[in-house]
């Protein structure tokens, strides 16, 4: 694993100007972007890592040795020098590597060669950077997509992208050629583009999560880029915070799906935090970034602080997830919630294993018509059976019961002991999205009423 700077060079006879990062940063009177990009990037690192210029042919010819131009009314050739003298002269420790006669991708087997080239020359784990400058026709977005190609089966970091913008001294002067601009005015940024890569970023995280329900791709990319914001803030910075927040929140909401914490989806509070959350960052951030950030919101928009009906939400999101076990665990156990709330009207009842077995006894042994002096039912329950039975019907009974022998399907792997066959996973989810939309309508009806 090592540091790798990747650069194109061009054929282009380049004129001297004053490439900078910004104002505490300039290189002034250097033909190459290369020499002043590698020059701040990698003054400090080892003879480990490396820097790798891509050669065509004409390139290496003209550009990468000395002298390599002519004049082009003599024809006689230019005492100029080339790119490879000029990095050898910065006195560097890193390795300095062309790649030479790199094809110019004139067609589609060219492009495929130039993508294997840039794999081949990167490691597994290394850190790249990436000078676009002078990268011909269609290559940046090539090379953009070799490294991320490399993220997955390299596990490569893409730690800068950058471009330096000649054309800007030609805008400033658009009635001069550049060699009748003064040195000094020629001045030409070099820009990071890491937040396009990090826009990129977002948009898969964004998807994955509207896609497949999966905010980890979020907590990584917002772990990566928020967590050295924090330390050095000393987490002063709010709107470091808020994305932090966001981030972490996301992820406890999947979470506690994914794991059927039913109390913690119909009693956490922290719904509104986090879609406030996600609108302070929405205001603060990159303006392509606020669609992102507004689907993100709409699908969580539904679910709010201490409310029962996320229960349904939830079984609705694995539903769309294909979370088909958890589904089915949160439907029956929404249900058990929705008649302890309603019958005995307690939150701390909510969680009593005792009452919660003895509503789901109730239902199944009323389903089974099982005679009632044959109820195993604890004392201290008796009293309520009525008025559980009360708020429920003969058909909501009946799906219920339903309901459970589905679950002990799924619970046990399909391995049943009543000779039952086991269900197809197709109907498996057709049933718990069949048995839902029932159940919720029930509720919804006769809390209406």
């Amino acid at each position: 694993m090592s540091k790798v700077m990747l650069a194109f060079l061009g054929v282009t006879n380049y004129k001297k100007c004053n490439y900078y990062f910004d104002e505490n940063i300039k290189y002034e009177a250097v033909r190459f972007v290369q020499e002043a990009i590698i020059s701040t990037i990698c003054k400090d690192w080892s003879s480990a890592d490396k820097v790798i210029i891509f050669l065509t042919d004409k390139a290496m010819r003209v550009n990468w040795f000395d002298n390599g131009h002519s004049d082009g009314k003599t024809k006689k050739p230019l005492e100029i020098e080339g790119l490879k003298t000029r990095l050898e002269k910065l006195d560097l420790s890193v390795q300095i590597k062309p790649v030479k006669s790199l094809p110019t991708g004139k067609n589609s087997d060219e492009i495929w060669e130039i993508f294997d080239r840039i794999v081949e020359v990167v490691e597994e784990g290394d850190e790249v950077f990436f000078d676009i400058t002078h990268a011909f026709r269609s290559l940046p977005m090539l090379a953009l997509i070799a490294l991320n190609y490399l993220r997955v089966v390299k596990k490569i970091e893409i730690k800068g992208v950058y471009y330096g913008a000649f054309e800007v001294i030609l805008d400033e002067f658009p009635d001069k050629k550049i060699y009748e601009i003064p040195i000094q005015d020629r001045n030409a940024p070099i820009f990071d583009l890491m937040p396009f890569i990090q826009l990129f970023d977002w948009t898969n995280a964004t998807d994955n999560f509207i896609d497949y329900g999966d905010a980890q791709s979020l907590k990584k990319i917002t772990s990566e880029d928020i967590t050295p914001l924090l330390a050095k803030s000393q987490g002063k910075n709010e709107l470091v915070k808020n994305i932090d927040i966001c981030s972490k929140l996301l992820e406890r909401f999947t979470e506690v799906i994914r794991t059927s914490r039913g109390y913690d989806l119909i009693y956490s509070d922290f719904y509104d935090t986090l879609k406030d959350n996600i609108s302070i960052v929405g205001k603060a951030f990159y303006n392509p970034l606020i669609p992102l950030l507004d689907s993100i919101k709409e699908k969580i928009a539904p679910f709010k602080n201490e409310d029962i009906n996320n229960g349904f939400l939830a079984v609705q999101w694995c539903i769309d997830y294909n979370l088909i076990q958890q589904g089915i665990t949160l439907l029956q156990e929404t249900v058990i919630t929705l008649l302890i709330d309603k019958y005995y009207k307690k939150k701390e009842y909510l969680k009593d294993p005792d009452i919660r077995e003895f509503i789901s006894d109730v239902i199944h042994l009323e389903a089974k018509s099982t005679p009632r002096n044959e109820w195993k039912i604890k004392k201290r329950f008796r009293k309520d059976i009525d008025g559980v039975l009360k708020l429920l019907d003969k058909k909501i009974i009946s799906h219920f019961e339903t309901l459970r022998h589905i679950r002990n399907d799924i619970n046990h792997a399909g391995f049943t002991e009543t000779g039952e066959s086991p269900r197809s996973p197709k109907v498996l989810k057709n049933k718990l999205e069949e048995y839902y939309q029932k159940i919720k309508g029930y509720f919804n009806n006769t809390t209406n009423d």
